[in-house]
């Protein structure tokens, strides 16, 4: 059983079915998303029309027109006057004639035999079988290339090209594998399961996220109405409404309280054994509330409680009556080419395949970066720089933190400090009125206070430069990220840093981290960028660097 039908389901059906088992399983796709019928498809359509030139350029670089990209390309770049079709419609070429020659052909066996006798006739002329059985998903092509068969059938347009072309295109045709089967394993996801049992059952990607997400900037619930994204374009900050906040966590509670429910499922549906397989990050911690679970392990993990936790990760193994719990730290990636006969018959062809997929490009490390890259994506940082908050803590946690380290953010950027020596001062700036809507509520005005108390006693009577944007030129290696001397564009945003006697740099974070030491592992990169963006700037050494824990008003210096 599987959550959903993408992904590892597609592969555990085709190596099972490779390995000889009958299989029933609840895979549907649409026929149109095949490859294989796409091509059939181009070749009914060039059939009757030559001058589709995406269909004919389809049905050129197949299994069927056995031409190259690079052969395509060639007779493109050749001819740009003209279109495609002009092209091969006016060309001499031997392999070119060849290729048209049988496309005449089949348009002719489609009126004369029959579309369904014409593509049979196809597939033993070019060998197809073996073709097929060197591809991936091979079960689930065959599948297809079945039902199209049967839909040629039930339509009644055997004779009729352009009367099936619509059929296809207008009516969504799915199918599934082996479903009259009964003697067979089943497998399907766990929505599909509901109401029957098996002797056996294997739940399957048990640590895979439940997570959705969401890209809309709006939010439409019976219960709170619209609620969308506001925008401040002068201060260039994005705030959420409190219905879109309230609408976004609704949806999140109500298809969390969901997944309980399908895991429920997924658990009473075994009569005798029950496998649970998934995959987890031991260095995660206990999750201690069961709204922050992400996954069905967690789920786990959470019901037998943190001593089982401990015990389980240190032992690697939990047994008691009858069940247990094992921990594999090493796994086999299982991969096949085809069949052992296609291998046995082409050696050479598999050889070459494996080395295209063992192949590694020397230079890759260069490929990963942009030319040009924000702070945290040159880093490549797990984490967003304001929220700043554990990847398993609950949504509505890291709804708030991100709005809270949103606010502090603003009110630091607005404030002189110059003026503030306590909360009466703070008191004066009338912040609420200078913030965007509804930052305000989120700041402590004590913590503010702290904060601000700190950045001056570092500062002293120097001028504080705010929010400095930077756009810098550097290579990889002197940024760190690698060993390459190629060289990138780096833009950011310098929290505050001033210049005085010394140059002192101060980086605000809002974290929930208390250890010191894991804080400035977790940024001493950044801030080794930020320093690198000033003293190319100025020309001048940063003398004294810090991260503010916005938070607990802690300052750290590197």
């Amino acid at each position: 059983l599987f959550r959903g039908t993408k992904g590892l389901m597609v592969d555990v059906v085709n190596f099972l079915q490779n390995k000889g088992f009958d299989i029933v399983a609840d895979i549907e796709q649409n026929l149109l998303e095949d490859k294989e019928i796409k091509i059939l498809l181009a070749l009914l359509k060039i059939a009757i029309n030559k001058e589709d030139d995406i269909s004919l350029i389809a049905a050129m670089n197949s299994w069927f027109g056995k031409f190259s990209l690079d052969e395509i390309v060639k007779l493109r770049t050749e001819n740009k006057d003209k279109t495609f079709s002009q092209i091969i419609a006016e060309s001499q070429d031997e392999k070119i004639n060849d290729f048209k020659n049988r496309v005449d052909e089949f348009y002719f066996d489609c009126q004369v035999i029959g579309i369904s006798k014409a593509i049979n006739k196809l597939f033993v002329e070019n060998n197809f079988e073996l073709y097929l059985s060197a591809q991936t998903d091979v079960t689930i092509r065959q599948v297809h290339i079945d039902e199209l068969f049967r839909i040629i059938k039930i339509s009644e347009n055997d004779f009729n090209i352009t009367g099936l072309i619509e059929y296809l295109e207008k009516v969504e045709n799915k199918g599934k594998i082996n479903e009259q089967s009964t003697n067979a394993i089943y497998i399907g996801t766990i929505h599909s399961s509901k109401g029957l049992e098996y002797p056996i059952v294997f739940l399957c990607e048990a640590g895979k996220s439940l997570k959705k997400s969401y890209q809309k900037p709006y939010f439409l619930t019976k219960e709170f109405g619209l609620g969308t994204n506001l925008y401040d374009f002068d201060k260039n900050l994005r705030t959420y409404t409190p219905q879109f906040i309230a609408g976004k966590l609704c949806k999140q509670k109500k298809e969390f309280i969901d997944e309980i429910m399908i895991f429920y499922v997924a658990l009473t549906r075994a009569q005798n054994h029950l496998f649970i397989i998934g995959e987890r990050d031991k260095k995660r911690n206990y999750i201690d509330e069961l709204s922050e679970c992400e996954n069905y392990l967690d789920f786990i993990l959470f019901a037998f409680g943190s001593n089982f936790f401990e015990q389980l990760f240190e032992q690697d193994k939990v047994q008691k009556g009858d069940w247990e719990f094992n921990v594999v730290t090493e796994t086999k990636n299982i991969s096949y080419y085809g069949n052992d006969s296609v291998k046995q018959q082409n050696k050479i062809l598999n050889n070459k395949i494996a080395e295209y997929i063992d192949f590694e490009y020397e230079d890759k490390e260069n490929c990963r970066a942009s030319y040009k890259n924000s702070v945290t994506g040159i880093l490549k940082l797990n984490e967003e720089e304001i929220e700043n908050v554990e990847n398993h803590i609950s949504i509505e946690k890291r709804e708030i933190s991100i709005n809270r380290g949103n606010a502090y953010h603003e009110a630091l950027k607005i404030i002189d400090f110059s003026k503030i020596n306590s909360i009466q001062d703070l008191q004066n700036e009338r912040l609420k009125e200078r913030m965007s809507e509804g930052s305000f509520e989120f700041i402590d005005p004590d913590i503010l206070l702290k904060n601000i108390l700190l950045i001056k006693s570092v500062i002293g009577q120097a001028k504080p430069i705010k929010e400095k944007q930077f756009i810098m030129q550097s290579s990889l290696k002197e940024i760190g990220v690698s060993n390459s001397d190629k060289n990138v564009i780096v833009q950011g945003i310098v929290d505050l840093f001033c210049q005085g006697e010394k140059t002192i740099l101060i980086d605000y974070k809002f974290t929930s981290e208390k250890d010191e030491k894991k804080i400035i592992e977790k940024y001493k990169k950044q801030i080794k960028l930020y320093t690198l963006a000033i003293e190319k700037a100025f020309n001048k050494k940063v003398d004294e660097k810090y991260l503010l824990s916005l938070k607990d008003a802690k300052l750290i210096k590197l």
